[in-house]
């Protein structure tokens, strides 16, 4: 499960620097975003507005995954075991986000990466997961009828 959390992270980060370079690019070449776009003020807005977006996507996404390589490495993932409180129908198949809840009332919001069956309201999860991007996958899931 460690080659998919570090592709999925890999395949994640490439995808941000890539749009991070041509947005630079972009700004180094004073280039316009929208070339049908006559307003200067909107377009200095709409740089303005993408690049704090764009800045915080690296702090909050891309910098947490770097943070995470030693632990993919030594394959020293965190686990958490609890109740799922939140319904995550299976939208995509192989990514979700599911909210638990632990026996000491922590709640945590993990990424699923892998397959899994839906997970609904009340289920029993058992999570390994990377502590800082909180990327991770099913060990156990025990559906509540």
């Amino acid at each position: 499960m460690g080659k998919i959390l570090m592709i999925y992270l890999g395949f994640r980060n490439c995808v941000t620097i890539i749009i991070v370079i041509v947005y630079l690019y972009k700004i180094k070449k004073r280039e316009k975003f929208f070339p049908k776009l006559d307003d200067p003020q909107l377009e200095t807005g709409i740089k303005i507005i993408s690049g704090v977006g764009l800045g915080m996507l690296f702090v909050f996404c891309i910098i947490p995954s770097w943070m995470d390589i030693p632990n993919i490495i030594h394959e020293d993932y965190s686990y958490i075991e609890g109740v799922s409180i939140a319904n995550s129908p299976e939208d995509t198949k192989y990514s979700r986000a599911v909210k638990i809840e632990t026996e000491n009332e922590k709640k945590i919001t993990i990424e699923i990466v892998g397959a899994c069956s839906d997970v609904t309201y009340g289920d029993k999860l058992v999570l390994k997961y990377l502590p800082h991007s909180k990327v991770g996958f099913v060990v156990k899931h025990e559906t509540v009828e």
